[in-house]
């Protein structure tokens, strides 16, 4: 079954390999930038200063560069071809950021 199959009748894909490590880099730093300026819409949903840290925020593509390029500059046509569209138009981009906390996760499992 190729992506386009998978993605409609399971209504998911991951589509490992598709982009070159420098757009993955570059959202990076787009996320360190957000993370460090969150938009009006950005949420934590964690205490300060507690482990395993939990976040999103949204609507940032227009003053994000680094989402901004990614989105058209990295080969948008990736999600067009997926949704057997000729074309994809952006509502909105989201991020959710889940920081792993070993000491969390011990403190789940009562260890």
């Amino acid at each position: 079954m190729n992506h386009v199959e998978r993605l409609a009748e399971q209504g998911a894909v991951a589509v490992r390999g598709a982009f070159e490590v420098v757009w993955l880099e570059r959202l990076a730093e787009g996320l360190e930038r957000n993370l460090k300026d969150p938009s009006p819409y950005g949420c934590r949903y964690t205490e300060e200063g507690n482990p395993g840290a939990f976040l999103d925020d949204y609507c940032n593509w227009q003053r994000i560069p680094e989402y901004r390029d990614f989105i058209f500059e990295s080969g948008g046509e990736l999600a067009a071809r997926l949704m057997r569209s000729r074309r994809a138009r952006i509502f909105h981009e989201h991020v959710l950021v889940r920081a792993f906390s070993p000491s969390a996760a011990r403190a789940k499992r009562g260890g």
